[in-house]
């Protein structure tokens, strides 16, 4: 039996909140905001990286067992041995299962933020953390 790991992310394209910000900043609100696609980061980055190092990837979105949400992804944050979570677009939810995490299984828990993010808040701020580079003008990732 593989090892399992579990991934906290966002799904599907969400708005780039670092792009929307700067828009906001410099009063340039009509130009299109990037999206930022989680599914395709899983798929092509952080799911083979699981496979490759002999783990099972587990993500709550291909869950197909009946019943609340959150029983099934709270235990699979408590119980598998391994966690990445992807922090970036500081999106609460993340934050929230990676405190679950860290309350659990502090040392087989991995952060990874798109570069762009940075800084992490204070209270993660200091965890090693992989900063994955994302392709901004192509608006890729």
């Amino acid at each position: 039996m593989k090892t399992y790991c579990f991934v906290i992310t966002s799904f599907d394209k969400k708005p780039n909140i670092k792009d929307l910000q700067a828009k906001f900043e410099a009063k340039k609100v009509d130009e299109p905001i990037q999206k930022i696609d989680f599914d395709k980061i899983y798929e092509e980055l952080i799911k083979p990286a699981i496979i490759k190092a002999g783990m099972e990837p587990l993500i709550e979105r291909e869950e197909t067992t009946f019943g609340s949400i959150h029983k099934t992804m709270y235990e699979k944050i408590i119980l598998c041995e391994f966690c990445i979570a992807d922090l970036t677009n500081a999106n609460p939810n993340a934050y929230y299962e990676l405190g679950m995490r860290y309350a659990v299984r502090p040392f087989t828990t991995i952060p990874i933020i798109a570069s762009s993010h940075f800084p992490l808040p204070f209270d993660i701020g200091f965890d090693r953390t992989f900063a994955c580079k994302s392709s901004a003008k192509s608006g890729q990732f």
